[in-house]
């Protein structure tokens, strides 16, 4: 799930977004909530060990384990 992790985040830098890194995962900040939403939706339709929820103009994204 850590590769899963890096390509998560390498995707939100690519579309422009501010990271800030925790121990279960990062948060990604865009510019509008619409692409917050849009990341997150993404980022659960690519991957299985990871889940982003959209919260503001932000993405919170987890590994699933860290859920459980």
């Amino acid at each position: 799930f850590m590769e899963q992790l890096q390509q998560a985040r390498n995707l939100a830098i690519g579309l422009g977004a501010s990271i800030t890194d925790n121990d279960v995962g990062f948060i990604s900040c865009f510019d509008s909530n619409v692409m917050a939403s849009n990341y997150a939706n993404e980022v659960n339709d690519t991957w299985d060990d990871i889940t982003a929820e959209a919260q503001g103009n932000c993405a919170v994204v987890v590994t699933i384990a860290s859920l459980m």
